[in-house]
């Protein structure tokens, strides 16, 4: 039987834990520079989603609690006598038929993109109904005029005074929208924009809505309501 020296055994042990103490070390090197390749790709990944996303807004997700409390409202007879006529609209222009109130901000982003939504249902109602844009009571006629410059925006606007009309109807945020009948009394609210909810308004004026025949745009509406800035604060 063959035997190795005891110095010759000491020596293997020593040469393999240096082998194995340098291997742990460029194992160890070798993660943390790969922990750190993949942490730079994450922050990179993460600085090109954030510059492809859009510009932050206030519009959010129509809860059910909000969308059932709004059908509570109906056969009530919103208060519409303090609403500030700043174009100088006849009040049979702003009373007679079905009117749709449209409840937006003129400092709302938000409210942008809903008065383009708003003009496609107008497009289609045509003289089933009057379209009114409702604005908050902070609204200046230099506002409003910047904002019917963005949206080129068809329909009336007037200012709800000391926010009357939404009060009236329990209305917190931009998106917003109710019918009214000829005799004063509501016949349909709905807290947010959205597709359901304006092919709902156009049911109730008396329209049978053709996705066919919708106009450009149509579907660029959001499917679930969306509402956006605070009108008022209770």
């Amino acid at each position: 039987m063959f035997y190795l020296p005891k110095k010759s055994i000491n020596a293997w042990a020593l040469l393999l834990a240096v082998a194995g103490l340098l291997l742990l070390i460029v194992g160890v090197f070798a993660r943390s520079r790969h922990m750190a390749g993949t942490g730079e790709w994450a922050l990179e990944i993460e600085r090109a989603r954030v510059e492809l996303l859009p510009e932050a807004t206030s519009k959010h997700a129509v809860s059910v609690l909000e969308l059932a409390r709004a059908n509570k409202n109906v056969d009530i007879r919103p208060e519409t006598n303090n609403l500030q006529n700043i174009e100088l609209l006849t009040m049979t222009e702003l009373a007679q038929g079905n009117r749709v109130f449209l409840f937006l901000r003129s400092d709302c982003p938000c409210s942008l993109e809903f008065a383009g939504h708003f003009a496609l249902a107008q497009q289609c109602a045509g003289d089933k109904a009057n379209f009114i844009g409702v604005f908050e009571q902070q609204a200046t006629t230099k506002s409003l005029g910047a904002f019917r410059n963005i949206t080129n925006a068809s329909f009336p606007f007037v200012v709800d005074q000391a926010g009357t009309l939404a009060r009236s109807l329990g209305v917190t945020k931009a998106g917003a929208f109710a019918l009214v009948r000829p005799n004063g009394s509501l016949d349909g609210l709905w807290n947010g924009c959205s597709r359901p909810g304006l092919q709902d308004l156009l049911g109730r004026v008396g329209l049978t809505f053709d996705n066919n025949k919708a106009p450009t745009g149509w579907d660029s509406i959001p499917g679930a309501a969306v509402a956006g800035c605070p009108l008022i604060s209770y």
